[in-house]
């Protein structure tokens, strides 16, 4: 037997998945749009940084 989905569902479901992935592709977007050589510009870029050269 299936039950019927109630869109209430889906947001307690996805509750905290929703603005966490707002909050990345802000991120992602500050990232892309700052530059890197200014302090802000510097703070959006060091989490998403990898490897030796940081």
């Amino acid at each position: 037997m299936k039950r019927n989905r109630r869109p209430k569902q889906f947001l307690q479901e996805h509750s905290l998945s929703l603005p966490t992935l707002g909050v990345v592709i802000l991120w992602i977007t500050l990232y892309r749009v700052s530059d890197p050589s200014t302090h802000p510009g510097s703070f959006f870029g060091m989490p998403l940084r990898t490897g030796p050269e940081c």
